[in-house]
């Protein structure tokens, strides 16, 4: 029954840090009663260090509104599996299913703080029901590549 427990697990990441590098948050004078509030969501994956993984989650307002919140969080995960080779579907699959709803609450708590300190309601950024990714990895590998050059 003692077997290698890592065979079994789906994901084998696991959270380390989660830590803000930007917070941006401004707000109108005479507030409406209901406030809409269109967020985009930005997501950057940098594998380069792998077994550590970054996913930079960064949210920030897109359309005219009474509150503007520019806001991004950085999440650092160790591969903990036995065999660390980078499989980038395993990758994608994890941030997708798992990574991002680890640093949402993050997100959504600082937004429901701040905006709540600003005089106001404060602001609930739901949690989404799935993450739509692009191909995230690569992505982060041309965005690497054109660093270098």
């Amino acid at each position: 029954m003692c077997e290698d427990m890592s065979q079994n697990i789906q994901y084998p990441f696991s959270l380390v840090n989660a830590f803000f590098i930007s917070l941006h948050f401004e707000r109108e004078g005479v507030m409406p009663d209901t406030i809409e509030m269109p967020i985009e969501m930005q997501i950057k994956v940098i594998d380069k260090d792998f077994p550590r993984l970054q996913v930079n989650l960064r949210n920030k307002t897109n359309a005219p509104s009474p509150v503007k919140l520019d806001i991004e969080l950085v999440g650092l995960f160790d591969y903990i599996g036995d065999h660390p080779e980078q499989d980038h579907e395993l990758i994608s699959d994890f941030i997708r299913e798992k990574g991002l709803y680890m640093l949402w609450p993050y997100v959504s708590q600082m937004t429901r703080m701040i905006t709540g300190q600003m005089g106001m309601n404060p602001i609930d950024t739901r949690t989404p029901l799935s993450f739509e990714l692009l191909p995230i990895i690569e992505a982060a590998k041309a965005d690497a590549s054109d660093q270098e050059s």
